[in-house]
């Protein structure tokens, strides 16, 4: 950072010589920040209802640091060992109003590049539990039923509040009798397949704003599926015994192609899927809605719902595609507008998302999701 933002950000006046100000004040300065991150991780942004424990320092003596600087720049360095900064920085970055989808990262990145009036930020992370093998929409249930791999976004939190930690989203849709809401599992490999059940999760809508933009790249070849169908009440305990007989789900599994399957883009700023290249691409402003049929305040799952088909032979049940070069609608987008994700790492893991603000300020803000996949070895 330059000198006028060590002086904002961490009080170095300009005048002052970086190192012998932190000879002075940086064990101040240590315990000052360790403080407020554990402030942040346990009151302020309370992460217990949305990773089961608290925000714990493994070594108790806060990050360390170390700083480096001279006339011009400052640099600080920070290593901080933890249980629970990847929910405490999903919380930050809900609050910031980056996204409001809430997964696990990991191999999480982040670059900030601050000008005077504007910030870019790009992110890249392994996004876990983002997405669930379904059945395809447009399948009738039935013996081997194929599948779809849905993305939606998701909150943190999966458990209830308590006195100790009052605030969770949960509690919208947590068992009876806390609350009474439920949905229709056709979730592949589910013992509770086609009945009722309980969330296991609590929806959230992600919107796109007018400058913003969703791109979805699938991989171009093969991926796991499996048939929707259920399985024994006890076929997760038989995958955890000592032995691990996974013969319950692995007689479900199938591979294929992925395609666009099943999603309602009313209300987008337009949509392209490009087959050929196996991109979806939506663009904002877009507030997806899908209301709860017991509560049209809450949400039925998180929205939006994306299906990607995972299609044994080729030919998908459902595939919504524009192709017209007509101006922009909720039905199509023009392909000129259409930018193609670049810098995608291929030896990342199976699902991956980040930001890219790359365009924001030549571009008056444009904001772009990329989601890339990648095949099966």
């Amino acid at each position: 950072m330059n000198r006028e933002a060590a002086l904002e950000w961490m009080g170095i006046p300009i005048a002052v010589d970086p190192a012998t100000w932190w000879a002075a004040n940086g064990a101040d300065y240590r315990s000052d920040l360790s403080a407020w991150i554990n402030d942040q991780g346990n009151n302020v942004y309370d992460i217990f209802n949305g990773y089961d424990y608290a925000y714990t320092d493994l070594y108790g003596t806060g990050p360390v640091m170390k700083l480096e600087g001279d006339a011009e720049t400052v640099t600080l360095r920070m290593g901080h060992v933890t249980w629970g900064y990847e929910a405490l920085l999903t919380r930050w970055l809900a609050a910031s109003g980056l996204s409001a989808h809430q997964p696990y990262m990991e191999d999480f990145e982040m670059t900030l590049d601050y000008a005077n009036a504007t910030v870019n930020v790009s992110m890249d992370a392994v996004c876990q539990w983002s997405m669930k093998c379904v059945k395809q929409d447009a399948a009738t249930p039935g013996e081997d039923a194929p599948c779809a791999w849905a993305w939606f976004p998701t909150h943190l939190d999966f458990l209830t509040s308590t006195q100790q930690h009052p605030d969770s989203a949960y509690d919208d849709y947590a068992p009876f009798p806390i609350s009474d809401m439920s949905y229709m599992s056709w979730n592949c490999g589910d013992p509770q397949y086609q009945t009722e059940t309980d969330y296991e999760y609590t929806p959230v809508q992600f919107t796109l704003p007018s400058y913003g933009k969703l791109v979805v790249e699938l991989p171009d070849g093969p991926v796991q599926g499996y048939h929707a169908e259920p399985v024994p009440s006890d076929a997760v305990f038989q995958a955890f015994r000592y032995d691990s007989d996974l013969t319950d789900y692995e007689n479900l599994m199938y591979t294929g192609e992925m395609e666009l399957g099943d999603c309602d883009f009313s209300g987008a700023g337009g949509y392209e899927w490009d087959a050929y290249n196996k991109t979806l691409t939506v663009l904002g402003p877009w507030a997806p809605e899908d209301p709860h049929p017991l509560d049209e305040n809450l949400i039925y799952n998180g929205a939006p719902w994306i299906e990607f088909n995972v299609v044994a032979d080729g030919n998908p049940l459902s595939t919504i595609v524009s192709e017209d070069p007509e101006p922009r609608n909720s039905d199509s987008v023009l392909a000129s507008d259409v930018t193609t994700p670049s810098d995608i790492d291929d030896s990342s893991e199976p699902y991956e998302m980040g930001w890219s603000n790359e365009e924001l300020i030549d571009q008056a803000g444009t904001r772009t999701l990329i989601c890339p996949l990648r095949s099966l070895p």
